[in-house]
């Protein structure tokens, strides 16, 4: 029963853990795979800055196919978070500002009553540009009877519409920002202090070759070709 779980743990760490330090060297021999010079003159700050680039990247490609895989899913699942606001109210909507580590929504909704009862409205993303004429339309505008209605985003804020409903408080079902990486933060004591990637092991080896991508630059390099292809092929 020891050994099994030892050797269950070293396989959980292998899976979670990579250091920003090892992320970097891991980078370093990608590049130099690519038969490139950029691995020579790869300062940690040109990392920094790519890796975390490219892992917004990654993210951003993850929820757009998430929904319908599952594995995708899994993937991202520790980025979701739940944020609840009241709101205020300006006109016929509810308003709140966007969480600071806010990316991608994934579910708004909002606790609303009407005087008489009270029910989830669920809200559903429209442009900003045609709230107006969502307003007006008879079979598009909010709807109480049918707990449905829309929301806009503008200016790092959300706008909850509603019109002859109240809510008590709205939802948001998000997308967390990834935590960005860093090589040079330095704390109170002057110490530095190392900020090391939060993706597990398989994901991070994408993120990585995204980041390999970035900085070998030339897209003529057949090497440089060959894992744009095998990337592809794994996402």
């Amino acid at each position: 029963m020891g050994v099994r779980f030892i050797a269950h743990s070293l396989f959980l760490y292998l899976i979670i853990s990579m250091t920003v330090q090892e992320a970097y060297m891991v980078l370093k021999d990608r590049l130099n795979n690519l038969s490139t010079n950029a691995n020579q003159n790869l300062s940690e700050r040109a990392f920094v800055f790519a890796f975390n680039k490219m892992q917004l990247h990654w993210v951003e490609e993850r929820i757009k196919i998430a929904e319908a895989n599952q594995v995708r899913q899994e993937e991202i699942q520790h980025l979701i978070k739940e944020f609840t606001n009241a709101g205020l109210r300006l006109d016929e909507a509810l308003v709140f500002n966007l969480p600071d580590d806010y990316f991608r929504y994934n579910r708004v909704f909002g606790n609303c009553g009407n005087g008489e009862c009270d029910q989830i409205v669920d809200a559903y993303p429209r442009e900003e540009v045609n709230g107006g004429r969502l307003l007006r339309d008879e079979f598009q505008k909010p709807s109480f009877e049918w707990q449905e209605t829309f929301f806009t985003l503008k200016n790092n804020k959300l706008y909850f519409h509603i019109n002859d409903f109240d809510c008590e408080d709205i939802t948001l079902i998000y997308y967390r920002c990834p935590k960005s990486i860093s090589m040079e933060e330095v704390d109170l004591d002057g110490y530095r202090v190392n900020i090391d990637p939060e993706l597990d092991k398989t994901s991070l080896e994408e993120v990585i070759d995204l980041t390999a991508q970035l900085l070998a630059g030339d897209t003529l390099n057949p090497r440089y070709q060959t894992l744009s292809n095998q990337i592809q092929q794994n996402n």
